[in-house]
């Protein structure tokens, strides 16, 4: 008979992509141990479907809503909507079905439009979908040699690239048959059940995927070899010299405290010139310790300097991208790992520069100070020495404006931090390198911050985050957090006594 009638096939896309429409949903029927992601993923790149034009969720509570919008949007510009997990929204799938039947009709759906869904067989999937869409299946592979075949022709083997990519490559070929034949074994005793096993276990193709991956990872063992031992990467010491170059070239200098204290004397009725004293001198003991540490750093591995314990600490912190002990001593409360904290402190000290510079901003960054509890405190006094007022009688309100502020700092080439989702047009024309202290001008740029001016009594604050709740600009109060949204970005928040 040959083997095209006792071999089975391999999954074939195109051919099931052909034999659909714009008005037809593909359908993956599941079964145990067979993911069609990665293939669907691979054929849409090859089809041109890539970045926004293939989109996928996965179907659970409270997604129905945004399914929905995303078909309504891709009837319109064309492209692949895919709805994972069809069977665990079993009351969202009579919504589906009208939607099937009314809106994804020929006059208004774009040619190009496709919907995929997958779902493990279910009673309650709407048999008119079933009967109207291409359906297809992928099995787990039956027998050792077909699954062997199966391994080889999956992502991420089947890539030339991966598969030829270390320079090791009969060990490399041989590792990853064995990964393979063992993959397969475990597939075919699915067979027997339980017996055998703790918990019975599903090993499917993302196993596999995760294994191979996670043996590529053992190349980079490599790097933390001294190159003496013939690692063929970069020795941890090259590495390091790398990254102390680069965090001091984006380091600005320290701030000149003399001209700040020309600038912003202590005055009885202005406690905001004492609270920036106090941060500038906090960011220079802070930036004077990293500087140090760093350029110690690098001569203790030229061999110029001895190699303490606190820079053998700072070396290996830097090496694994740790915030170093020594630097968390002087710093600020921050559990953000080593390239981040050094967005975040280059960040700060542009807000202050820009403070110093100019004037203080109508629009303070909360979450930009070293000690927050300074400034809160510097808002309670000058209310107090302008009224009278004894301080300890005092205490905070708060009215949540509704406009979202994006401060200045934040700048084109710095990362996107917690504090601010989005970068303002007025900081897009900024640059980390060219941090001045001290400029001739005194005048802020117009549109740094709107409409935004500093209020007669309090101040205006921003950079806080709601947790298990979001503020609802339209009510103008707290709600419910939207499904899978962890914390949620607060306006800015006028404070006053």
């Amino acid at each position: 008979m040959g083997s095209a009638f006792i071999e089975p096939p391999t999954f074939d896309l195109a051919s099931s992509f052909a034999d659909s429409n714009c008005c037809s949903p593909l359908i993956f029927v599941l079964s145990p141990g067979a993911d069609p992601m990665n293939a669907l993923i691979r054929f849409g790149a090859d089809m041109g479907y890539t970045g926004d034009r293939i989109q996928t969720i996965s179907l659970g509570q409270g997604q129905g809503p945004f399914a929905a919008n995303m078909i309504a949007q891709g009837i319109k510009d064309g492209s692949w909507i895919v709805l994972q997990n069809c069977h665990l929204a079993v009351s969202w799938m009579p919504a589906l079905e009208k939607i099937c039947e009314e809106v994804i009709v020929p006059a208004s759906t774009h040619k190009d439009f496709r919907l995929w869904l997958t779902s493990y067989p279910s009673q309650d999937f709407p048999v008119t979908i079933l009967e109207n869409g291409v359906k297809m299946t992928n099995e787990p592979p039956k027998g050792l040699r077909s699954n062997l075949l199966r391994s080889y022709l999956n992502d991420p083997i089947s890539d030339p690239a991966f598969f030829d990519g270390c320079s090791k490559g009969p060990i490399w070929h041989k590792m990853l048959f064995g990964l393979c034949f063992f993959h397969g074994l475990v597939q075919e005793r699915r067979k027997f059940g339980p017996l055998g096993w703790n918990v019975p276990y599903e090993f499917n193709e993302s196993d596999l995927r995760i294994s191979v991956r996670q043996m590529q990872l053992f190349s980079g063992i490599l790097l933390t070899l001294p190159r003496q031992q013939g690692g063929t990467g970069k020795s941890p010491e090259a590495t390091v010299q790398e990254l102390a170059a680069d965090i001091l070239s984006k380091l600005p200098p320290d701030f000149k405290m003399k001209e700040a204290m020309q600038r912003y004397p202590v005055i009885y009725r202005e406690s905001m010139n004492t609270v920036l004293r106090q941060e500038l001198i906090r960011f220079n003991r802070l930036t004077a310790v990293v500087r140090s540490t760093l350029q110690n750093l690098q001569k203790a591995i030229k061999g110029l300097v001895v190699m303490s314990a606190d820079l053998e600490d700072v070396f290996n912190s830097m090496l694994v991208g740790k915030l170093p002990s020594v630097w968390a001593a002087k710093s600020f409360p921050s559990l953000k790992p080593l390239g981040s904290y050094v967005q975040d402190l280059i960040l700060r000290l542009k807000f202050f520069a820009d403070w110093l510079t100019y004037d203080a901003p109508p629009v303070f960054w909360l979450s930009g100070f070293y000690f927050t509890q300074s400034f809160l405190t510097g808002v309670l006094q000058n209310y107090a020495r302008k009224y009278t007022i004894p301080i300890d009688t005092l205490g905070f309100s708060f009215t949540v404006t509704n406009q979202y502020f994006n401060h200045p700092s934040m700048l084109e080439n710095a990362p996107a931090v917690p504090e601010y989702p989005i970068i303002s047009a007025s900081a897009k024309r900024a640059s980390v390198a060219s941090v001045t202290l001290m400029q001739t001008t005194k005048t802020r740029p117009a549109d740094h911050f709107g409409d935004f001016t500093k209020p007669d009594d309090g101040a205006y604050v921003s950079g806080l985050f709601l947790e298990g709740a979001r503020w609802d600009p339209i009510e103008d109060r707290l709600a419910e957090s939207k499904p899978k949204i962890l914390f949620d970005s607060i306006p800015v928040v006028c404070v006053f006594c």
